[in-house]
């Protein structure tokens, strides 16, 4: 993951994310994985907004990147955990 802090007022936060073609090459699979993280960033928006620190925006970058196989929901939702918890640790240092 990567973010970087910019002021843009009105916005907290926006969102980047990318899946490597190099092991996903159908569309449909990178979309697809692209979806599920989506999902995951909805389901813990409104719990990453109460942490982070007023006044500041964060564009952030989340590039995809295991396996050939396609995963589950539950597996990229705990990945997509620890990405947050990392990021909030660096934010709120």
């Amino acid at each position: 993951m990567y973010y970087q802090e910019y002021p843009i007022d009105g916005v907290t936060m926006k969102w980047a994310f990318s899946v490597s073609k190099k092991n996903y090459d159908k569309a449909i699979h990178r979309n697809t994985i692209k979806r599920m993280m989506k999902e995951a960033v909805r389901l813990s928006k409104p719990e990453l907004l109460l942490k982070l620190p007023e006044n500041k925006t964060y564009i952030c970058l989340i590039a995809y990147n295991a396996s050939k196989i396609l995963p589950q929901y539950s597996d990229i939702s705990l990945q997509m955990d620890d990405i947050f918890t990392k990021f909030l640790s660096k934010v709120n240092q």
